[in-house]
Protein backbone atom coordinates (compact mmCIF):
# COMPACT_ATOMS: atom_id res chain seq x y z
CA UNK A 1 0.00 0.00 0.00
CA UNK A 2 1.35 3.72 -1.04
CA UNK A 3 1.56 5.67 1.97
CA UNK A 4 1.82 9.23 0.28
CA UNK A 5 -1.10 11.16 0.83
CA UNK A 6 -3.50 12.27 -2.19
CA UNK A 7 -1.74 15.95 -2.35
CA UNK A 8 1.50 14.55 -2.31
CA UNK A 9 0.28 12.73 -5.03
CA UNK A 10 -0.99 15.13 -6.89
CA UNK A 11 2.24 17.94 -6.20
CA UNK A 12 4.27 15.32 -7.74
CA UNK A 13 1.85 14.92 -10.44
CA UNK A 14 1.83 18.99 -11.22
CA UNK A 15 5.62 18.81 -11.09
CA UNK A 16 5.97 16.22 -13.36
CA UNK A 17 3.57 17.74 -16.28
CA UNK A 18 5.48 20.76 -15.63
CA UNK A 19 9.34 19.90 -16.54
CA UNK A 20 7.46 17.94 -19.41
CA UNK A 21 5.50 20.84 -20.59
CA UNK A 22 9.12 22.82 -19.78
CA UNK A 23 11.47 20.64 -21.88
CA UNK A 24 8.47 20.64 -24.66
CA UNK A 25 9.16 24.62 -24.52
CA UNK A 26 12.82 24.51 -24.80
CA UNK A 27 13.01 21.55 -27.49
CA UNK A 28 10.37 23.67 -29.47
CA UNK A 29 12.74 27.29 -28.77
CA UNK A 30 15.90 25.28 -29.81
CA UNK A 31 14.23 23.66 -32.51
CA UNK A 32 13.51 27.34 -33.69
CA UNK A 33 16.61 29.09 -33.48
CA UNK A 34 18.43 25.93 -35.14
CA UNK A 35 16.09 25.76 -37.97
CA UNK A 36 14.49 29.20 -38.04
CA UNK A 37 11.74 29.13 -41.07
CA UNK A 38 12.23 25.60 -41.53
CA UNK A 39 10.85 25.18 -38.34
CA UNK A 40 6.83 24.21 -39.12
CA UNK A 41 8.03 21.95 -41.81
CA UNK A 42 10.17 19.62 -39.17
CA UNK A 43 7.69 19.72 -36.89
CA UNK A 44 4.71 18.54 -39.77
CA UNK A 45 7.29 15.84 -40.49
CA UNK A 46 7.56 14.42 -37.11
CA UNK A 47 4.22 14.88 -36.05
CA UNK A 48 3.14 13.01 -39.15
CA UNK A 49 5.78 10.24 -38.83
CA UNK A 50 4.96 9.44 -35.14
CA UNK A 51 0.85 9.18 -36.31
CA UNK A 52 2.24 6.69 -39.24
CA UNK A 53 3.56 4.75 -36.29
CA UNK A 54 0.80 4.67 -34.02
CA UNK A 55 -1.55 3.58 -36.74
CA UNK A 56 0.61 1.29 -38.04
CA UNK A 57 1.28 -0.28 -34.65
CA UNK A 58 -2.41 -0.68 -33.77
CA UNK A 59 -3.25 -1.90 -37.21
Amino acid sequence: MDDRSLGSRLAGFAVAVAMVLGLLWLGAWVLDVALGPFTPLVTAVVVASVVLLVLRRDG
